[in-house]
Protein backbone atom coordinates (compact mmCIF):
# COMPACT_ATOMS: atom_id res chain seq x y z
CA UNK A 1 0.00 0.00 0.00
CA UNK A 2 1.13 3.53 -0.81
CA UNK A 3 -0.08 7.06 -0.04
CA UNK A 4 -2.14 8.88 -2.68
CA UNK A 5 -4.14 12.08 -2.86
CA UNK A 6 -7.21 12.88 -4.93
CA UNK A 7 -9.89 15.49 -5.24
CA UNK A 8 -12.88 15.03 -2.95
CA UNK A 9 -14.81 13.39 -5.79
CA UNK A 10 -12.05 10.82 -6.44
CA UNK A 11 -10.58 12.49 -9.52
CA UNK A 12 -7.05 13.82 -9.92
CA UNK A 13 -5.31 10.86 -8.27
CA UNK A 14 -1.67 11.48 -7.46
CA UNK A 15 0.80 9.01 -5.95
CA UNK A 16 3.05 10.42 -3.22
CA UNK A 17 5.08 7.40 -2.08
CA UNK A 18 6.71 4.63 -4.08
CA UNK A 19 8.87 1.97 -2.44
CA UNK A 20 8.90 -1.68 -1.34
CA UNK A 21 7.58 -0.91 2.14
CA UNK A 22 3.91 -0.43 2.94
CA UNK A 23 2.64 3.00 3.93
CA UNK A 24 -0.76 3.59 5.44
CA UNK A 25 -2.79 5.71 7.94
CA UNK A 26 -2.18 9.07 6.20
CA UNK A 27 -3.27 12.13 8.17
CA UNK A 28 -3.21 15.73 6.93
CA UNK A 29 -1.76 18.46 9.12
CA UNK A 30 -4.31 21.15 10.07
CA UNK A 31 -2.81 23.67 7.63
CA UNK A 32 -2.75 21.15 4.77
CA UNK A 33 0.99 21.45 4.15
CA UNK A 34 2.15 18.09 5.57
CA UNK A 35 1.00 14.49 5.85
CA UNK A 36 1.84 12.15 8.73
CA UNK A 37 1.71 8.42 8.02
CA UNK A 38 2.94 5.01 9.14
CA UNK A 39 5.57 3.03 7.22
CA UNK A 40 6.37 -0.63 7.73
CA UNK A 41 9.99 -1.74 7.87
CA UNK A 42 9.00 -5.05 6.27
CA UNK A 43 8.56 -5.40 2.50
CA UNK A 44 5.32 -7.36 2.78
CA UNK A 45 2.10 -5.43 2.59
CA UNK A 46 0.00 -5.21 5.76
CA UNK A 47 -3.72 -5.80 5.88
CA UNK A 48 -5.89 -2.74 5.64
CA UNK A 49 -7.28 -3.19 9.11
CA UNK A 50 -4.57 -3.88 11.64
CA UNK A 51 -1.11 -2.53 12.20
CA UNK A 52 1.76 -4.75 11.06
CA UNK A 53 4.82 -5.30 13.19
CA UNK A 54 7.89 -3.13 12.70
CA UNK A 55 6.42 0.22 11.68
CA UNK A 56 7.27 3.85 12.40
CA UNK A 57 5.62 7.25 12.09
CA UNK A 58 6.82 9.60 9.35
CA UNK A 59 5.76 12.93 7.93
CA UNK A 60 6.24 14.53 4.52
CA UNK A 61 5.24 17.60 2.58
CA UNK A 62 1.89 17.58 0.82
CA UNK A 63 3.61 16.81 -2.49
CA UNK A 64 5.47 13.79 -1.07
CA UNK A 65 8.82 15.55 -0.65
CA UNK A 66 10.99 15.93 2.46
CA UNK A 67 10.11 12.64 4.17
CA UNK A 68 11.11 12.72 7.86
CA UNK A 69 11.09 9.76 10.25
CA UNK A 70 9.59 10.61 13.65
CA UNK A 71 9.67 7.35 15.64
CA UNK A 72 12.32 4.65 15.67
CA UNK A 73 12.31 0.88 15.85
CA UNK A 74 8.93 0.06 17.36
CA UNK A 75 5.49 -0.72 16.05
CA UNK A 76 3.65 2.60 15.73
CA UNK A 77 0.59 3.50 13.69
CA UNK A 78 -2.40 5.84 13.38
CA UNK A 79 -0.82 9.30 13.70
CA UNK A 80 -3.18 12.18 14.54
CA UNK A 81 -2.23 15.86 14.43
CA UNK A 82 -3.09 18.26 17.23
CA UNK A 83 -5.24 21.20 16.06
CA UNK A 84 -2.26 23.58 16.23
CA UNK A 85 -0.04 21.20 14.22
CA UNK A 86 2.64 21.11 16.93
CA UNK A 87 2.04 17.57 18.22
CA UNK A 88 1.16 14.13 16.86
CA UNK A 89 -0.64 11.49 18.88
CA UNK A 90 -0.19 7.89 17.76
CA UNK A 91 -0.75 4.30 18.84
CA UNK A 92 2.19 1.98 19.45
CA UNK A 93 3.42 -1.03 21.37
CA UNK A 94 5.21 -0.42 24.66
CA UNK A 95 6.07 -3.12 27.20
CA UNK A 96 3.66 -5.57 25.61
CA UNK A 97 0.67 -3.22 25.40
CA UNK A 98 -0.67 -0.86 22.75
CA UNK A 99 -0.70 2.66 24.20
CA UNK A 100 -1.40 6.21 23.07
CA UNK A 101 1.63 8.51 22.96
CA UNK A 102 2.03 12.17 22.05
CA UNK A 103 5.04 13.37 20.09
CA UNK A 104 5.97 17.04 20.56
CA UNK A 105 7.23 18.32 17.19
CA UNK A 106 7.96 21.78 18.57
CA UNK A 107 10.63 20.48 20.94
CA UNK A 108 12.79 19.15 18.12
CA UNK A 109 13.84 16.16 20.24
CA UNK A 110 11.36 13.61 18.87
CA UNK A 111 10.47 12.56 22.40
CA UNK A 112 6.98 11.32 23.19
CA UNK A 113 4.96 10.86 26.35
CA UNK A 114 2.26 8.27 27.06
CA UNK A 115 -1.26 9.47 27.81
CA UNK A 116 -4.22 7.32 28.78
CA UNK A 117 -3.78 3.72 29.87
CA UNK A 118 -0.46 1.89 29.91
CA UNK A 119 -2.13 -1.55 29.76
CA UNK A 120 -4.57 -3.14 27.34
CA UNK A 121 -5.03 -2.31 23.68
CA UNK A 122 -5.40 1.42 23.04
CA UNK A 123 -5.62 2.87 19.54
CA UNK A 124 -7.32 5.36 17.18
CA UNK A 125 -6.38 8.68 18.87
CA UNK A 126 -8.42 11.70 17.74
CA UNK A 127 -7.91 15.24 19.03
CA UNK A 128 -10.93 17.15 20.20
CA UNK A 129 -10.93 20.59 18.53
CA UNK A 130 -9.23 22.95 20.95
CA UNK A 131 -6.37 20.53 21.52
CA UNK A 132 -6.88 19.87 25.22
CA UNK A 133 -8.33 16.36 24.96
CA UNK A 134 -7.71 13.18 22.97
CA UNK A 135 -10.42 10.62 22.31
CA UNK A 136 -9.33 7.02 21.72
CA UNK A 137 -10.51 3.42 21.64
CA UNK A 138 -9.50 1.02 24.43
CA UNK A 139 -10.40 -2.42 25.77
CA UNK A 140 -9.28 -1.39 29.27
CA UNK A 141 -12.85 -1.29 30.66
CA UNK A 142 -13.93 -4.54 29.04
CA UNK A 143 -10.81 -6.61 28.31
CA UNK A 144 -10.13 -9.15 25.58
CA UNK A 145 -10.60 -6.81 22.63
CA UNK A 146 -14.02 -5.40 23.48
CA UNK A 147 -13.15 -1.69 23.18
CA UNK A 148 -15.12 1.37 24.12
CA UNK A 149 -14.33 5.04 23.58
CA UNK A 150 -12.43 7.04 26.19
CA UNK A 151 -11.24 10.61 26.54
CA UNK A 152 -8.10 11.90 28.25
CA UNK A 153 -6.36 15.22 28.72
CA UNK A 154 -3.68 15.58 26.05
CA UNK A 155 -1.02 16.38 28.64
CA UNK A 156 -1.80 13.19 30.56
CA UNK A 157 -2.54 15.12 33.75
CA UNK A 158 -5.83 13.34 34.39
CA UNK A 159 -7.01 9.74 34.17
CA UNK A 160 -9.12 8.86 31.10
CA UNK A 161 -12.89 8.94 31.38
CA UNK A 162 -15.32 6.62 29.63
CA UNK A 163 -16.94 8.37 26.69
CA UNK A 164 -19.85 6.47 25.15
CA UNK A 165 -23.57 6.86 24.45
CA UNK A 166 -25.54 6.25 27.62
CA UNK A 167 -27.97 4.01 25.74
CA UNK A 168 -25.23 1.47 24.98
CA UNK A 169 -25.13 -1.48 27.39
CA UNK A 170 -21.41 -1.58 28.13
CA UNK A 171 -21.87 -4.50 30.52
CA UNK A 172 -22.42 -6.77 27.54
CA UNK A 173 -18.94 -7.10 26.07
CA UNK A 174 -20.20 -9.05 23.06
CA UNK A 175 -22.70 -6.44 21.86
CA UNK A 176 -20.59 -3.41 20.95
CA UNK A 177 -17.05 -2.77 19.88
CA UNK A 178 -16.54 0.94 19.43
CA UNK A 179 -13.58 2.52 17.71
CA UNK A 180 -12.16 4.92 15.12
CA UNK A 181 -13.54 8.11 16.73
CA UNK A 182 -13.48 11.22 14.56
CA UNK A 183 -14.60 14.70 15.61
CA UNK A 184 -16.50 17.14 13.43
CA UNK A 185 -14.47 20.30 12.72
CA UNK A 186 -16.50 22.36 15.20
CA UNK A 187 -16.33 19.70 17.93
CA UNK A 188 -20.12 19.46 18.24
CA UNK A 189 -20.39 15.86 16.98
CA UNK A 190 -18.37 12.69 16.98
CA UNK A 191 -18.49 9.85 14.49
CA UNK A 192 -17.26 6.37 15.33
CA UNK A 193 -17.50 2.76 14.19
CA UNK A 194 -19.71 0.23 15.95
CA UNK A 195 -18.30 -3.15 15.02
CA UNK A 196 -19.08 -6.83 15.19
CA UNK A 197 -15.42 -7.72 15.72
CA UNK A 198 -12.63 -5.58 17.07
CA UNK A 199 -9.68 -6.03 14.73
CA UNK A 200 -10.06 -2.94 12.57
CA UNK A 201 -13.84 -3.36 12.67
CA UNK A 202 -13.97 -6.70 10.88
CA UNK A 203 -17.37 -8.03 9.94
CA UNK A 204 -20.60 -6.07 9.85
CA UNK A 205 -20.85 -2.69 11.51
CA UNK A 206 -22.23 0.82 11.44
CA UNK A 207 -20.95 4.36 11.46
CA UNK A 208 -22.58 6.19 14.34
CA UNK A 209 -22.87 9.96 14.76
CA UNK A 210 -23.79 11.61 18.03
CA UNK A 211 -23.47 15.01 19.65
CA UNK A 212 -20.70 15.82 22.11
CA UNK A 213 -23.41 15.83 24.79
CA UNK A 214 -23.90 12.08 24.09
CA UNK A 215 -27.33 12.86 22.61
CA UNK A 216 -28.82 12.55 19.15
CA UNK A 217 -27.36 9.12 18.44
CA UNK A 218 -27.84 8.02 14.84
CA UNK A 219 -26.46 5.09 12.85
CA UNK A 220 -25.96 6.83 9.53
CA UNK A 221 -24.79 3.88 7.43
CA UNK A 222 -24.53 0.13 7.85
CA UNK A 223 -21.49 -1.39 6.19
CA UNK A 224 -18.69 -3.86 6.90
CA UNK A 225 -14.95 -3.92 7.51
CA UNK A 226 -14.68 -0.23 8.31
CA UNK A 227 -11.19 1.28 8.12
CA UNK A 228 -11.00 5.00 8.67
CA UNK A 229 -13.52 7.76 9.38
CA UNK A 230 -12.82 11.39 8.42
CA UNK A 231 -15.03 14.52 8.38
CA UNK A 232 -14.99 17.03 5.55
CA UNK A 233 -13.72 20.49 6.59
CA UNK A 234 -17.24 21.95 6.48
CA UNK A 235 -18.75 19.08 8.48
CA UNK A 236 -21.16 18.23 5.66
CA UNK A 237 -19.83 14.73 4.90
CA UNK A 238 -17.98 11.83 6.44
CA UNK A 239 -15.53 9.76 4.40
CA UNK A 240 -14.87 6.15 5.33
CA UNK A 241 -13.52 2.98 3.79
CA UNK A 242 -15.17 -0.42 3.80
CA UNK A 243 -15.39 -3.67 1.88
CA UNK A 244 -18.01 -6.37 1.60
CA UNK A 245 -15.65 -9.25 2.28
CA UNK A 246 -12.39 -8.81 4.13
CA UNK A 247 -9.33 -9.93 2.10
CA UNK A 248 -11.45 -11.18 -0.79
CA UNK A 249 -12.76 -7.90 -2.24
CA UNK A 250 -10.86 -4.60 -2.55
CA UNK A 251 -11.81 -1.85 -0.11
CA UNK A 252 -13.34 1.39 -1.33
CA UNK A 253 -13.75 4.90 0.07
CA UNK A 254 -17.29 6.24 0.32
CA UNK A 255 -19.05 9.24 1.85
CA UNK A 256 -22.17 9.77 3.93
CA UNK A 257 -23.83 12.88 5.33
CA UNK A 258 -24.09 13.14 9.14
CA UNK A 259 -27.85 12.59 8.93
CA UNK A 260 -27.46 9.58 6.62
CA UNK A 261 -29.55 11.04 3.81
CA UNK A 262 -26.70 11.40 1.28
CA UNK A 263 -24.17 8.71 0.48
CA UNK A 264 -22.08 7.43 -2.40
CA UNK A 265 -18.75 6.11 -3.68
CA UNK A 266 -15.65 8.30 -3.88
CA UNK A 267 -12.97 5.88 -5.10
CA UNK A 268 -12.41 2.13 -5.39
CA UNK A 269 -9.31 0.14 -4.38
CA UNK A 270 -8.42 2.49 -1.53
CA UNK A 271 -8.71 2.67 2.24
CA UNK A 272 -7.99 4.83 5.30
CA UNK A 273 -9.18 8.25 4.04
CA UNK A 274 -8.10 11.55 5.54
CA UNK A 275 -9.87 14.75 4.49
CA UNK A 276 -7.51 17.68 4.22
CA UNK A 277 -8.21 20.83 6.21
CA UNK A 278 -9.87 23.96 4.88
CA UNK A 279 -6.48 25.54 4.14
CA UNK A 280 -6.35 23.40 0.99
Amino acid sequence: SEIYTSNADGTGIRRLTNNLFAEYDPQWSPDGTRIAFARSRDPEEPTEFFSPTNSDIYMMNADGSNVVQLTQGGTDWHPAWSPDGRKIAYAGWKNGYAVISVLDLSSGSNTSSTVGYDVGFNTDPAWLPGGHYITFSSDWYLPDFAPLIFQVRADGSEAPTLFFPATFDVSNSTSYRLGQPSWSPDGSRIAFAECEYFYGCWGSGSIVVMYNSRSGIKRVVETSNIAGISWSPDGAYIAYSSQTCRLCTPPSISYVSPDGTQKGLIISNAFSPSWTGSAR
